[in-house]
């Protein structure tokens, strides 16, 4: 016979229970007249911030955006209020944001979509 704690912790469920829909990353352009064409459609702006990364006296820029997809808000199985965003995230570096400003380098968070999810009601 089972102790009931132990029927109780087979029960119960973690929010990682739920398979992570897999995602498409877009491909940017390479250069653009705006910063805000550094945000592809589906995707939103969660901070910037501007300064001379390369010490070349032009301003460079630092894109955090974040796919907005709802297919990417999950529930955990245990509680079908609770949504955990999967979205990721994608860190953009611009330089020369006064000239046409070319994008050089990206960086995409796709390790941290299975272990870092930000819980929404």
């Amino acid at each position: 016979m089972m102790p009931a704690g132990v029927l109780l912790l087979l029960a119960a469920q973690w929010p990682g229970d739920q398979k992570i829909p897999p995602v498409r990353y877009p491909n940017l352009p390479s250069h653009a007249q705006t910063l805000s064409a550094f945000v592809p459609q589906g995707w939103k702006l969660t901070d910037k911030a501007i300064g001379d990364l390369n010490g070349d006296r032009t301003p460079d820029a630092a894109l955090a955006i974040w796919m907005d997809d709802p297919r990417n808000k999950i529930h955990p199985s245990y509680d079908p209020k609770t949504r955990y965003d999967t979205n990721p995230m994608m860190l953009v570096i611009v330089f020369g944001v006064n000239a046409v400003s070319p994008c050089v380098a990206t960086m995409r968070s796709t390790s941290r979509r299975t272990t870092g999810t930000r819980s929404s009601a």
